[in-house]
């Protein structure tokens, strides 16, 4: 986390006194949901059209191998959507003075975080795909009250949540947390 030298006012922490739940987005669920169904269906009338054209075609495999991985990705592309669809009223993420938590996943103090970094993965540039909120432990080791840890090719470690479909973007996402974090170390002192 980055050190926030400003010291908050009282009225700045009287707001940061309840901690921030954020949920997902039900238009980025949908969004993603049709998108995905739209490719699976794109996919699955290419595999029709290929069982009625030619049937005697021996170049097909290659065709059939092309519509066999466009309907898994396509298929796959709606796996990190499912706990936002299922999620029911439950918040995503939850920031407070305390720490960080995560649906499913125990509170983080702030002590035991380095780094909170949202990374966005986009197409051609300015589509996003996908994004992920990293968070890197203290001294580069991992948090312990979490369990899975990813590992980047240099060899730092971290652990990663699917942040596609949360309600907010990364700048609002990453200045709730730096005032969180600077109310907490405040009115811990």
């Amino acid at each position: 986390m980055s050190t926030t030298q400003n010291i908050l006012s009282p009225g700045i922490i009287a707001q940061l006194a309840a901690p921030r739940d954020i949920y997902h987005s039900w238009p980025k669920l949908l969004v993603r949901t049709l998108f995905a169904a739209v490719f699976a269906a794109l996919f699955c009338w290419a595999a029709w059209k290929l069982t009625v054209i030619d049937p005697a075609d021996e170049d097909r495999i290659g065709y059939w191998a092309g519509v066999v991985a466009g309907l898994s990705l396509s298929c796959l592309s709606i796996i990190p959507a499912l706990p936002g669809l299922r999620a029911g009223g439950r918040p995503a993420v939850t920031i407070s003075k305390a720490g960080l938590a995560f649906a499913g996943q125990p509170l983080v103090p702030w002590a035991m975080i380095a780094e909170t970094s949202w990374h966005t993965v986009t197409f051609l540039g300015f589509l996003p795909i996908m994004s992920a909120i990293r968070l890197h432990g203290a001294d580069d080791g991992p948090i312990p009250v979490l369990g899975k840890t990813n590992y980047t090719s240099i060899g730092g470690r971290f652990h990663s949540f699917d942040s596609s479909c949360l309600a907010c973007g990364s700048k609002a996402f990453l200045d709730y947390c730096n005032l969180y974090e600077a109310a907490g170390r405040q009115e811990a002192a």
